[in-house]
């Protein structure tokens, strides 16, 4: 990217380069937004996400499915790692329904202190804090003008703490769409 005179120099992760290669100090223009901070939304495409909780649980609930045996186990992270749940509310900005809970339409990563990029965890959607209200708040899809609570789950080695937090909107093609970032 190049720069001019009135570029402004922010330390946020690199939003058009390859994702989290490299250092993430970027040079950006007027147009580019920093860091958000917690309890800030941020815009991704149809969605607006507002992080309000980072925790470090010892252990979560996940549902888990057993031919009609259906019960919720109690997970650790692996040996010497830790879990990273963060809480948010996703609302639906755009014009039609969609899915928050299978992450066709929100995908978020969590970038550490040494600019590795964390998916979550795969299905989310049955750790306890989603499946519970899945059911309740949601019935289908996230209709405009809609909110949810979401909780994302990341699971992280123990020399790794979290710097921020990364959302795109999955059904733009990334090459088009930046994605918006919380520090935490």
């Amino acid at each position: 990217m190049t720069s001019d005179s009135n570029s402004a120099r922010y330390t946020t992760p690199s939003t058009n380069a390859a994702p989290y290669e490299g250092p993430i100090t970027v040079t950006t223009t007027k147009t580019a937004t920093p860091m958000s901070l917690i309890g800030q939304p941020v815009s991704t495409g149809t969605a607006r996400v507002t992080v309000q909780n980072v925790t470090y649980p010892n252990t979560v609930e996940k549902y888990e499915e057993n031919g009609g045996d259906d019960y919720f186990a109690t997970i650790a992270p692996p040996a010497g790692g830790k879990f990273v749940l963060v809480e948010a509310v996703v609302e639906n900005a755009g014009s039609q329904g969609d899915n928050v809970y299978l992450e066709g339409w929100v995908k978020s990563k969590l970038v550490d202190n040494q600019n590795r990029a964390f998916d979550t965890i795969r299905n989310v959607y049955q750790i306890r804090q989603n499946y519970d209200r899945m059911s309740e708040e949601l019935i289908g899809d996230l209709q405009p003008g809609f909110s949810v609570k979401m909780y994302y789950l990341f699971q992280l080695p123990p020399n790794s703490s979290p710097r921020a937090i990364a959302f795109i909107d999955n059904r733009i093609r990334p090459q088009l769409m930046a994605y918006s970032y919380v520090q935490i």
